[in-house]
């Protein structure tokens, strides 16, 4: 990715939603690559699937551990690195597939994917 570098760090079962729906918390790490100040939420297009299919963001009634609903829109210095935790709302208990590719870049062509077992 030209505007940043991003490490999936992890995806793990997390606070049920406000619908007391089961979630997954994914923690990302990133680099600022550009020359200005600039967030995650500008650069990044994150997105969690299950059975093929995307999964909606969590909205907590009460925040896990480690969580930050910020932390997508904090700048950070060109150069610098970043933690963004986003929640995601589980549809059951199967592999979830994280991707995450320049916002940018509209071939895909730079595209991190891991996937996890919840």
């Amino acid at each position: 990715m030209k505007t940043m570098h991003v490490k999936i760090v992890s995806a793990v079962r997390s606070n049920n939603d406000y619908n007391n729906q089961p979630t997954v918390l994914v923690t990302f790490e990133w680099t600022n690559n550009t020359d200005k100040n600039n967030s995650f939420a500008v650069l990044a297009s994150p997105q969690v699937f299950q059975n093929g299919q995307a999964l909606d963001t969590a909205i907590y009634s009460e925040n896990p551990a480690g969580y930050d609903s910020n932390s997508d829109f904090a700048e950070v210095q060109p150069g610098a690195t970043g933690t963004v935790t986003i929640g995601y709302t589980l549809k059951d208990d199967s592999e979830v597939t994280v991707d995450v590719t320049d916002l940018f870049d509209l071939n895909d062509s730079a595209k991190v994917v891991h996937k996890f077992t919840v």
